[in-house]
């Protein structure tokens, strides 16, 4: 009787060990794999939310062109003044992918519209584009101007020339407006890459950069967007999220005082934060992480210019 009592022991721990390995695959495959992945974003859109690029998790280095498009913009003298900086990264976006005579239309629509309108109006034209609007509107659709609300009543064909120059030009002009969120003469104390965390003592990427500033310096928003989150945890301590649109997000970490908060809607060179040191810090500094299609790259190429070092 003892015996088999000590096997069916023996039989339960190995069944809970076997369960709890499972449950650790499992895991793994959710969240490092490119089938978790799918399964993640059949998820999100179920609940009503925005998928990201499948396999965006995966990769360490820029989107595709993107490299090409930061290379055109440090050839690029910085401009005089805040407001040129939205034009300028526009600029240099449509010539990474584009031709000159392209992008130099698609600058006059600019003119008069937002860079989504423009290229639409630039590939498939007015008149579609009006019709596309009617139907929208006729359907009950919010905001049947943007592009978003009435791509489903375009022909298939011109929705998907759309969505490929949109995909293409959208986020490399959207990030390279961004502006540095305090002075750029500060120092970077710790770049983007690879390191041995300070805490943890063990080799980690570090998905930004840390700019060394005294506690209760101004951090500005990099672009306009609306705040996606705002709190403190025990690793950002006090911390900010940007959603700058088409991909594009910046956060700011370690804050002492936060001026925001979530859903609030900002303004590139808005104040949203003091500078601290909170959470896993060891010194006061802002650490500023820039993601696109939720990969983190290093956004030490886009400091060009900040509000801090401009005056209107």
């Amino acid at each position: 009787m003892a015996t088999r009592r000590a096997g069916l022991g023996v039989a339960a721990v190995k069944g809970l060990s076997e369960l709890v390995l499972f449950g650790a695959l499992l895991a793994a495959a959710w969240s490092r794999t490119p089938a978790g992945a799918v399964g993640h974003n059949l998820l999100v859109r179920w609940q009503g939310g925005e998928a990201v690029d499948v396999l965006a998790r995966f990769r360490t280095g820029p989107p595709p062109g993107l490299e090409e498009a930061i290379a055109a913009a440090l050839t690029v003298p910085p401009p005089v003044r805040v407001h040129d900086a939205p034009l300028l990264g526009v600029s240099v976006a449509l010539r990474a992918r584009l031709s000159e005579a392209d992008a130099a239309a698609i600058e006059v629509l600019m003119e008069e519209n937002d860079l989504e309108t423009a290229l639409e109006r630039h590939l498939i034209g007015d008149p579609l584009r009006q019709r596309a609007i009617r139907r929208a509107r006729a359907a009950g659709a919010d905001r049947p101007e943007q592009y978003t609300s009435h791509r489903a009543y375009l022909p298939a064909q011109a929705a998907a020339e759309v969505d490929t120059l949109r995909s293409a030009i959208a986020p490399m002009a959207t990030a390279l407006t961004l502006l540095w969120p305090v002075s750029v003469s500060a120092r970077i104390s710790s770049p983007f890459g690879y390191r041995v965390h300070p805490t943890l003592k063990t080799r980690k990427l570090h998905n930004g950069v840390d700019i060394a500033v005294p506690i209760g310096t101004p951090v500005h928003s990099a672009g306009s967007g609306s705040v996606r989150s705002a709190g403190e945890n025990g690793v950002s301590g006090r911390y900010v999220v940007l959603d700058h649109g088409h991909g594009v997000t910046t956060s700011y970490a370690h804050g002492d005082v936060l001026h925001v908060s979530r859903g609030d809607s900002v303004d590139a060179g808005g104040l949203l934060m003091d500078s601290g040191s909170t959470g896993g810090s060891t010194g006061p500094h802002l650490h500023f992480t820039l993601k696109i299609n939720g990969t983190a790259i290093d956004p030490l190429p886009f400091q060009r210019t900040s509000r801090t070092d401009h005056v209107d």
